[in-house]
């Protein structure tokens, strides 16, 4: 009978909050032909952005996202900066038009939130996760229904490839879901736990410009 395979949840958060101004900015508004605004010219105070990617079983990424989030001061039309697939706005049913590295949104006063997906996106870490079966290392799809004591060795280095800007400022953030039903006596020295229904949530955090093994270890069983 062949088995299947249910991992550990594991996906790795980027977050930074970006400060543009201390006071307000005002942000392009389109003209038309005739040189008018094509609507109200809005204005932000600040942007936070927050990253999100999920990792398969050995860290590659398999999906990015962001979600930004506008503080504005002034309702109206805003453009923000971004090479994105496809945009969704996470405030209102209000339409966002995604051109030419440019989001262009007609927003309200207040917090404004939207996500842009990512396509072939490089992180500032390079993320490599192994497994151990009972102290000896196993490749993850011999896993499969597999029971004992089980280690996931999580391991964040500094991408070279990527701007060094960003992992010298960005927090990184590494979580992992394990089922209850299978994951007993858990250990992941470092992290913060919560629960999620039937999922215990470990986080970890990695501060900025820092390299770090992460480790979670517990007795599995039927992995």
């Amino acid at each position: 009978m062949k088995k299947s395979m249910k991992f550990a949840y594991i996906a790795v958060i980027l977050s930074v909050t970006m400060i543009l101004s201390s006071g307000s900015i005002p942000l392009m508004a389109e003209e038309n032909s005739a040189g008018t605004n094509a609507g109200t010219e809005g204005r932000i105070s600040s942007k936070e952005e927050v990253i999100y990617c999920l990792l398969d079983h050995g860290g590659r990424i398999k999906e990015s996202y962001v979600v930004n989030i506008l503080n504005v001061t002034d309702p109206g039309v805003v453009y923000d900066h971004g090479s994105y697939s496809l945009v969704k706005n996470l405030t209102d049913t209000g339409e966002l038009i995604n051109e030419n590295g440019k989001v262009k949104i007609n927003a309200a006063g207040g917090r404004f939130y939207y996500q842009g997906n990512l396509g072939n996106a490089s992180l500032p870490w390079i993320i490599d996760i192994s497994y151990y079966l009972d102290n000896a290392k196993i490749e993850p799809k011999d896993l499969a229904g597999a029971s004992g004591h089980v280690k996931i060795e999580i391991s964040t280095r500094k991408n070279s490839a990527v701007d060094s800007g960003f992992f010298e400022n960005y927090l990184l953030q590494v979580t992992a879901q394990l089922n209850t039903g299978k994951f007993r006596n858990i250990v992941a020295n470092g992290a913060t736990f919560a629960n999620a229904g039937e999922n215990k949530v470990a986080t970890f955090t990695v501060l900025p410009g820092m390299e770090e093994k992460l480790y979670i270890e517990a007795d599995v069983t039927g992995f």
